[in-house]
Parts: C-alpha cells; structure tokens; sequence
C-alpha cells in the first residue's frame, strides 16, 4: 500500500500523491507516484502507474476515498511505462481523454498497444474549475517530456525531469542530456513552491531542489573533464574513479548510462573526443 497519500489544501485546488510499489529490472523495491488534482466535483490525474492490477486498483481507491470526483483528464508527463501504462484501464473507467505530449506519442504507443482511440496532444493550458494547469514542455529524459504547473498551488508536477532524491537517468534511446540541462535552466525561470515528483515525497522548496539537480549534473560534467585532464579514459575508467569498486551492479550500470551521457554532450560540444576507445580532451584530428 506504500504510504498514505499526501493532501495538500488550498482554498483553490487539492493535490492527493498517490504511491505505488513495484520492483524495478534490477528486484530493486521502488515506487512511482500517480496525482490527483481536485477541484470541487472535478478532477485531473497525472501519470497512471505501470497498469498492473495493483497500481489501478490503488488508483480507483484514492478516487473513491476523494468521493469519486469526475475525471476530466488523464495527463501523462511522459511516455515510459512506469508511468503510463495505466492509461488505458483508467480511460476506459472513467471515460476520460489521455493527454501526452506529441513527440511521446510513439513511446507510449509502444508501451501501451492499446491505448485509447481518444489520445490528444499536449499543446496549451487546460483549466480545472478556476484552477490552470500549464504543460511546461521540458525535454531530456524523454524528447515529449512535459511537466505541469498548478498556478494556484505554485505546484510543479515534474515527472522525472527534477526527482526527489538522486538522479534522473538520461539514458540513449529517449534521453538528451544538453535538452536535460536546458529544461532544468528553463523551470528556474519561473516561480513555483512544491515539486509533485514522479517518484518519492513531494518536496516543499522546490526551486531549491531544481537548482540542486542541475548543479549536480554540471558539477559531474566538471569531474569528468578533470579526469580527462589526467589522461585518456573509457567510460567505464571513469566509472570505476566515482563508485569504486564496491558499487553494486545496479549503481555502476546506471551510473555508466549517465557518464555516456555527459560524454556525448561534452563531444557535442567540442569537448572532449574519443581515439581508440578511450576520451580525451578536445576535438578529434581531422
């Protein structure tokens, strides 16, 4: 059952984090969230759980618990399966349109089959009650990667482009690690209080947080051109300096995955380059 849903009152809107378990590729136990945003007899759900029968099941609990409010949208902050595999089962109970940005349609095509015929795009604010929502299209873990501001509560709901904790993962099949940068950058341009994650507790200074994770992710950039500095490394090279060798296999692969990453935006960038396997600083020799 995870944790009680967190309630948030607001003499405008309601936000209900709804936690649900899973074991992630590695037997690891994590947990992704599914939000509730209220507003009087009216409701909005953003992400939807992987769609096994104990995340909808979570789902349609909260959704009574709340006194079955009716469901105007389901919205989706992106299209890997964690977070959108309940799409459909929950379409269907409720009768309510799927929502996701358009260049994530593909992904969640692929995730989920059979998505519902009514599958719209994300391209403007809706409004719940006298409450907005705005689609804050925020590329890098995803290329149709949207997060959603709820104005009246200053809530950013930031699926997995800012987590609660520990890193986001910008792998090479969906992620872009200089659009990741980018969207980090371009949410501390505006105002917002509490972060709604796609993953852990809501944090309250959320402004804070962001800046954190980008910080973090330019600190590491720095790490690895100063190794670079010392001499020529594989990825795994540099992988060994930051974990050692005590790091479990979950920890290295993952971490691999995101010095890839940094390596190919520091490449796109002029950087750094790569000669018989291993990195170095600087362009490659025309």
């Amino acid at each position: 059952m995870g944790e009680p849903a967190r309630r948030r009152v607001t003499e405008e809107a309601r936000t209900i984090r709804v936690e649900l378990g899973y074991l992630n590729r590695f037997g690891q136990s994590r947990s992704v969230n599914a939000y509730f945003v209220r507003y009087g007899t009216e409701a909005v759900i953003i992400d939807t759980g992987n769609g096994t029968y104990e995340h909808h099941s979570r789902i349609l609990e909260e959704w009574t618990n709340l006194g079955q409010p009716r469901v105007r949208f389901i919205l989706l902050t992106h299209g890997h399966s964690d977070h959108s595999g309940g799409a459909r089962k929950l379409a269907e109970v409720f009768e309510a349109p799927v929502a996701i940005h358009r260049l994530d349609k593909p992904l969640l095509t692929n995730a989920v089959p059979l998505v519902p015929d009514d599958l719209r795009t994300i391209d403007s604010q809706l409004n719940l009650g006298a409450a907005p929502i705005t689609p804050l299209h925020t590329p890098g873990h995803t290329n149709g990667h949207v997060c959603f501001l709820l104005t009246g509560e200053a809530t950013l709901f930031s699926g997995d482009t800012v987590p609660a904790v520990a890193s986001t993962l910008i792998g090479r099949t969906h992620g872009n690690m200089a659009a990741y940068l980018e969207s980090l950058r371009s949410l501390l341009k505006i105002q917002f209080g509490t972060v709604a994650p796609g993953h852990g507790k809501m944090v309250d200074d959320g402004w804070r947080r962001t800046l954190d994770v980008l910080e973090v992710r330019l600190r590491r950039e720095g790490e690895i051109v100063a190794l670079l500095r010392v001499s020529p490394r594989t990825a795994e090279d540099i992988i060994g300096v930051f974990y050692g060798a005590s790091a479990s296999s979950a920890t290295r692969t993952m971490g691999l995955t995101m010095v890839e990453s940094h390596l190919r935006h520091l490449e796109s960038n002029g950087r750094v380059s790569m000669t018989d396997g291993r990195w170095h600083l600087g362009r490659k020799s025309l």
